[in-house]
């Protein structure tokens, strides 16, 4: 009889454990579940609960877990609402990218380069390339491939390393100096194309002056001797020296005349 009652005590131990544990699960649940609003105050206060009313420009009274009321000015508010919209959240932390293996990644940092010059309408370009060929005679030449980067003054990006630019002004042919520039940090660059028309002017001047001075001195004094057989020849005593003032005309304007415009490039 005492056994028999034992177990049924503890049967009846068993269920109420259980009935109890079970009525409580809800509870608990619940109480796992954070509060659905929130309220954000300017001085960096926080609350979590369930607003149970909002009155614009007035107040927002928030129930919170322990089942106290809490009301607030909205003059004090920052943000009240759901919690999952609340802009002053933080976010959770983004993953890792995952390692790769056996590559290596190579960045190229770029550079700042400022482009001046005192010569409106200069442009300056970059030099990608260049290609080998031979001419009709047969000597070999190299031909440059430039694209323009901007006209002055400007600034391009580009990439850390060993280049070479040219310039021109105004739509003229593109002029490649034969000075590199290793940029490794920010730089400027200070162009200018030195035009030396005025020179090949002076140098077609000196060319047409020698020639014609030369030929006057040339023919000046000219006589007539003729022997006693009366074969006669013209003599030209100036001859000499009116042959040398065309030869040196001609030497110095034809050095003149085929200077070729200049380029120049500079880090200042």
């Amino acid at each position: 009889m005492n056994s028999r009652r034992t177990s049924l005590l503890a049967f009846v131990s068993i269920v109420a454990i259980v009935a109890t544990l079970a009525t409580a699960a809800p509870a608990i649940a619940d109480d796992a579940t954070p509060p659905p609003d929130i309220v954000r105050t300017k001085n960096g206060g926080m609350m979590r609960g369930t607003i149970v009313e909002s009155v614009p420009d007035e107040r927002v009274d928030i129930m919170l877990p322990g089942g106290q009321s809490r009301t607030i000015d909205m003059a004090d508010v920052v943000y009240a609402g759901p919690a999952s919209a609340d802009p002053g959240a933080v976010p959770p932390p983004r993953p890792a990218p995952p390692r790769a293996t056996n590559s290596v990644t190579i960045h190229a940092p770029s550079v700042h380069v400022q482009l001046r010059s005192d010569q409106d309408g200069l442009t300056f370009h970059h030099k990608v390339g260049s290609s080998r060929g031979f001419a009709s005679s047969g000597v070999e030449i190299e031909t440059s491939h430039l694209e323009p980067l901007c006209s002055v003054p400007c600034a391009v990006e580009l990439p850390r390393g060993t280049h070479q630019f040219g310039l021109s002004v105004a739509g003229s042919r593109v002029l490649e100096p034969d000075n590199e520039f290793v940029l490794n940090g920010n730089t400027r660059l200070y162009g200018r194309v030195e035009s030396r028309a005025g020179v090949r002017l002076a140098g077609w001047l000196t060319l047409a002056g020698a020639i014609a001075v030369g030929t006057v001195v040339t023919l000046y004094h000219h006589r007539r001797e003729c022997d006693d057989l009366n074969y006669c020849k013209d003599r030209y005593p100036y001859a000499l020296p009116g042959v040398g003032v065309i030869a040196i005309g001609l030497g110095f304007g034809a050095y003149m005349a085929l200077q070729s415009d200049r380029a120049e490039i500079d880090i200042r």
